[in-house]
């Protein structure tokens, strides 16, 4: 009894960790601990639409996000390698990457939020190996993620470049294709 009773409690445990469709989650960029955030503020440069950057140490409302997809249902759990959008919980946008303009740094894609939605907004979770305890299917919270568009195959990457709009400083989030590395670590 004791036996069923330990493993009942594991497999709630397990269940709580799980990252689903629908969750309210927040990004934390391992290099910096800084979040990944939006905020109704347009790049100047480059499509022009909603910024993408490393915000505050601390969460806030421009640093959650919600893991959506059309056809999944909300609380089915996500799957390492499962598409998702990652839509902004304030602003109810979606994260794209553009490869037809740089990022204000001027070296790789720009990313951005937009109200439309389609295929190159889609985004797959890689696992940064060296940090998953199991062999887990599932994306669970505290696991050590690559975020990777689709189509574009980019992946997410924020580092010590900065930009200013209206005398605000904002630290750079972009899309690459280069070799993976820990500033692209969430």
């Amino acid at each position: 009894m004791n036996d069923l009773m330990k493993y009942f409690d594991e497999s709630i445990s397990k269940e709580m960790k799980m990252i689903k469709y629908g969750s309210l989650i927040a990004l934390k960029h391992s290099a910096t601990g800084k979040y990944l955030s939006s905020c109704d503020i347009n790049y100047q440069t480059g499509v022009k639409n909603q910024l993408i950057y490393a915000g505050n140490a601390n969460i806030d409302s421009n640093a959650l996000w919600i893991i959506s997809h059309p056809i999944k249902q909300k609380d089915e759990p996500l799957v390492y390698g499962g598409l998702f959008y990652l839509e902004h919980y304030k602003l109810n946008k979606h994260i794209f990457p553009d490869s037809d303009h740089n990022g204000p740094s001027g070296k790789y894609a720009q990313v951005y939020c937009s109200g439309k939605i389609n295929t190159y907004a889609l985004f797959y979770c890689i696992s940064a190996a060296k940090t998953k305890d199991d062999n887990s299917l599932y994306v669970n919270t505290n696991d050590k993620i690559n975020l990777k568009s689709r189509k574009q195959k980019y992946i997410l990457r924020s580092h010590e470049s900065t930009f200013d709009i209206d005398y605000e400083q904002f630290q750079e989030v972009v899309g690459h294709q280069d070799r993976i590395n820990g500033y692209d670590e969430v």
